[in-house]
């Protein structure tokens, strides 16, 4: 992805603690340096993380103690957002839980964008 469509990317953990990035998914397919980073400044009490296993393997979602409401809404989307909203709104409310600027947000929603990840698809449910 180009870094006009994923500008957060490589620096989601960093953005989460410096509090200008409200929720990250860290893949550690992707990212095991980040994603074992993740797991210690969540047991060190820095972020809240939840760990789970995604389509894609293993993930961590990651956020400050003070937005942990965002992770039941990244789990929602992810599970039922493009049933209930569409695929496109569906791309709008994930990019603004991230903390995308509608900018990139419309950027990513009207891309061209060849990836069959469930987040990008969305769930099959």
């Amino acid at each position: 992805m180009t870094a006009a469509i994923a500008p957060h990317e490589g620096s989601e953990l960093s953005m989460i603690l410096a509090g200008t990035k409200p929720l990250a998914v860290i893949e550690y397919r992707k990212q095991p340096c980040a994603y074992r980073r993740a797991i210690e400044y969540n047991e060190l009490g820095f972020c809240a993380a939840l760990q789970r296993n995604g389509e894609e393997g293993a993930e961590l979602v990651v956020t400050l103690h003070e937005n942990i409401g965002l992770i039941s809404g990244y789990l929602y989307l992810v599970e039922y957002g493009v049933k209930h909203y569409g695929i496109k709104e569906y791309h709008r409310k994930l990019g603004r839980l991230f903390g995308y600027s509608e900018e990139s947000i419309e950027l990513f929603v009207s891309s061209e964008i060849d990836c069959t990840c469930s987040k990008c698809r969305g769930s099959s449910h």
